[in-house]
């Protein structure tokens, strides 16, 4: 999932973290050290600078496969309605395009 390079990423990290627990088939697989640490049930961390954003990795568990899926499919889109309501940019290719007018 890519993120603006102006995006807080802690604000976009709790918006995620915050989808996923809410999603009806969400499953904390924690085990107890994990939890004792206080380590996040869904972990999400910047896994490259791409040329266009900053790219991260969620982790998300469910009880099955057909679970999975359908919870990846809500979340792509709970995640960008969040994005859009918090004004947190997805960004796509930019292209500057230089038109040279013919000199006659």
């Amino acid at each position: 999932m890519g993120i603006g390079y102006s995006t807080d990423i802690k604000r976009a990290r709790k918006i995620i973290q915050d989808e996923a627990t809410n999603h009806p088939n969400f499953l904390d697989n924690r085990n107890e050290e994990q939890i004792a640490n206080n380590d996040p049930p869904v972990p999400v961390r910047v896994m490259s600078w791409g040329d266009f954003s900053i790219n991260l990795r969620v982790w998300v568990w469910a009880n099955d496969s057909p679970s999975a899926f359908l919870m990846g499919c809500d979340l792509f889109e709970k995640i960008k309605e969040r994005f859009d309501k918090e004004g947190i940019e997805i960004p796509f290719p930019y292209r500057n395009v230089i038109h040279h007018n013919a000199q006659k």
